[in-house]
């Protein structure tokens, strides 16, 4: 008999499969280990995950009651798109880059601030409010006079003015408004705020206050 008939032969087997059975439970011993070794850290950096997930969500909660529309019925939200092509906006038309960027994060703070603290709402989106607020104080008025044709709630009006003091001017503002109770807009309904405030001058004279 050679050799290969005998590795195949039936007592072969039975005498070889106690070696066999040995060298299997060490493979699989050692196969074991190594998942844990490897499972051990990716379960440290899961866990670490949902913990900075979770730190994220509360943050994100905190970001949404005061930027979102959940908390102030028009969402203040900055998307980083819309912001670099306002920045390009400003810039081309003040020819001052780091002025533009100035001015704008200047007006979203007090756009914020103004809306967190007043009565009602500025008219527009963020981005054509912080446009309007960041560059009129870069392009130079000849005079501090300031004609405002419809106000809302005149909150434009004072950020206005605060832009234009923090340039060192000394604006003097009048505002031209009928005061109807609600936004008066061609072609719309005549619905109550969405802030739920009413259009008023005594809203305006508190804002501007």
């Amino acid at each position: 008999m050679n050799s290969r008939s005998l590795l195949h032969s039936s007592v072969s087997r039975r005498l070889l499969r106690p070696v066999a059975d040995l060298i299997d439970q060490r493979i699989e011993r050692q196969v074991r280990s190594a998942v844990r070794r490897t499972a051990a850290p990716a379960t440290a950096d899961t866990a670490r995950l949902v913990r900075d997930v979770e730190a994220l969500r509360h943050r994100q909660l905190t970001v949404e009651l005061l930027l979102g529309p959940g908390g102030r019925g028009i969402s203040r939200m900055v998307g980083e798109a819309s912001l670099e092509h306002l920045y390009a906006e400003v810039a081309a038309l003040s020819g001052d880059r780091d002025a533009a960027e100035r001015n704008v994060a200047a007006a979203f703070r007090l756009l914020v601030a103004l809306e967190s603290l007043g009565v009602g709402r500025i008219a527009g989106g963020t981005m054509n409010i912080c446009g309007k607020l960041g560059t009129i104080p870069l392009l130079d008025p000849p005079n501090d006079e300031i004609l405002e044709i419809g106000t809302l709630y005149g909150m434009f009006s004072a950020g206005l003015v605060r832009m234009m003091e923090r340039d060192g001017r000394n604006p003097n503002l009048t505002i031209v408004d009928p005061f109807a109770g609600v936004q008066l807009q061609p072609g719309t309904d005549q619905r109550p705020d969405p802030t739920g405030a009413p259009v008023d001058e005594h809203a305006v004279r508190t804002n501007l206050g």
